[in-house]
């Protein structure tokens, strides 16, 4: 068979995955009462969301590294085959602390299903063939936002909640034989150096972030946040003392020392903040302030979910076109401003067309921005440290995602116990506006990959040759 064509059944199957591992995060939600129904423990219930979240934000970095020791294609396959095991696991549970055991065992997995399809990307694709894979993996991220509710609450009503874990079993391992037959396998000449007390220490702060980004949300058992916030900032500066002095730490930090990398990772975790506010509060909006049923404010926010997919396809095309980056998140981060200004004017008797248009221009910023970062992250890394460099762009989006989301939170709890509902989600706009400004003004600093130049002139000799 032609490497062409071993190329495309390559990248479906990692768009497969990524879909795979996208839709798991949003397909549970919808069948949690059938859940309570079926196994009881209803003061556990959001812990069934919570440790897929916990352990698949805490392995994703490890995974990365790994990924650039090992060989990805062992390392995506080893991740495949806890995901599928989990998803198993998951359907047959008999009760409910058996199932916040197996999500656990089944974002282990998940953790590196994403992070490790965005780096292959890069080893099967130069940067222009790699920005138009990464724009169709934005926007299967984007489409599983709306059709993991959907399809969670339509296979629970007409088949089983345990089947929005079953679907995975097929389809991950349909992805792992197109994987296992299309790419070679390729392996590290490195020796593996496995940095396990970084890995212990990213892991505890990552995990206090998560948890403490749980605040206020009926999460039983849960420490105070502020605590939390501290263990994780500790546990965060003792990492980064093991990096320093380690062979093969899990986050380079020699990579900080390249501009282009420290920006594309400032980038991203100021641009984590809009995406979680967005995803969080644009349904609270609709259903507190507009009147909306619960099913119906998920269907308000697709013109978010909309812009989001249409612009990371687009951009994603594009930029490969014309062999340029940054102007990318440098625009979309603009847009996204706007949008974010005109959600903080939204209140009481805002036509709903005007919040939704809101949104769409929120989605369509977000979607020129996010990949392409990944993207810019990859390309100043080089290929040796593709995999860390992928695992972190992620993982900064992640952290500002939470961290942010814990303070909007607050603002929120705090703004509606003096105020209506109305002008909480206001303020929480109008905070989150501000942090979108930041990263406007970052975005500015972006630099295109090394060989952007070349290949411009290459381009242009070919063409008044």
């Amino acid at each position: 068979m032609a490497q062409s064509a071993k190329r495309t059944i390559t990248v479906a199957a990692l768009l497969l995955v990524m879909l795979a591992a996208s839709l798991d995060q949003m397909i549970v939600a919808t069948a949690l009462p059938r859940i309570t129904h079926d196994l009881g423990g209803s003061a556990m219930l959001p812990w069934v969301v919570t440790a897929y979240l916990l352990t698949a934000t805490v392995a994703a970095p490890v995974y990365g590294k790994l990924g650039d020791l090992m060989g990805r294609k062992r390392v995506l396959l080893t991740a495949l085959a806890l995901f599928i095991a989990g998803s198993a696991l998951c359907g047959a549970s008999v009760s409910i602390r058996s199932l916040v055991v197996f999500r656990a065992l089944q974002g282990l997995g998940g953790g590196g299903l994403i992070v490790v399809s965005l780096a292959m990307a890069g080893d099967i694709a130069v940067m222009r063939d790699r920005a138009r894979i990464l724009g169709l993996f934005g926007g299967a991220a984007a489409v599983s936002t709306v059709a993991g509710p959907f399809l969670g609450g339509v296979i629970t009503e007409f088949l089983s909640w345990r089947w929005i874990f079953y679907v995975s079993v097929p389809i991950g391992a349909l992805a792992a034989a197109a994987i296992a037959w299309s790419i070679p396998g390729t392996y590290s000449k490195r020796s593996w150096r496995i940095d396990y007390a970084g890995g212990l220490l990213l892991s505890a702060s990552l995990g206090a972030f998560v948890v403490a980004s749980l605040a206020g949300r009926d999460v039983p058992g849960l420490p105070s946040p502020v605590l939390l916030l501290g263990l994780g900032v500790a546990a965060a500066i003792a990492f980064v003392l093991v990096e320093m002095r380690v062979p093969e730490p899990i986050v380079p930090l020699h990579l900080f020392r390249n501009r282009a990398y420290a920006a594309a990772i400032g980038v991203s975790f100021l641009a984590g903040i809009p995406i979680f506010a967005a995803m969080t509060f644009a349904p609270v909006y609709w259903q507190s302030v507009q009147g909306l049923d619960p099913a119906r404010a998920g269907l308000a926010v697709l013109p978010l979910v909309g812009g989001m997919l249409a612009a990371s396809i687009a951009s994603g095309q594009l930029s490969a076109h014309i062999n340029r980056y940054r102007v990318f998140p440098i625009t979309g981060s603009g847009l996204a401003l706007v949008g974010m200004l005109m959600l903080g004017g939204a209140g009481l008797g805002t036509p709903a067309i005007y919040v939704a248009c809101a949104l769409a221009i929120l989605g369509i910023g977000l979607g020129m921005t996010v990949q392409i970062l990944v993207l810019l992250g990859q390309g100043s890394a080089g290929q040796h440290d593709l995999g860390a460099a992928t695992a972190s762009v992620t993982m900064f989006r992640a952290i500002g995602g939470l961290v942010g989301l814990m303070l909007l939170g607050r603002i929120y709890a705090s703004a509606l116990s003096v105020s209506g509902p109305a002008d909480a989600v206001e303020s929480v706009f109008a905070i989150t506006a501000v942090a979108v400004l930041a990263q406007s003004m970052a975005a500015w600093t972006l630099v295109d990959p090394p060989d952007t130049d070349r290949e411009n002139q290459r381009r242009k000799e070919n063409a008044n040759a």
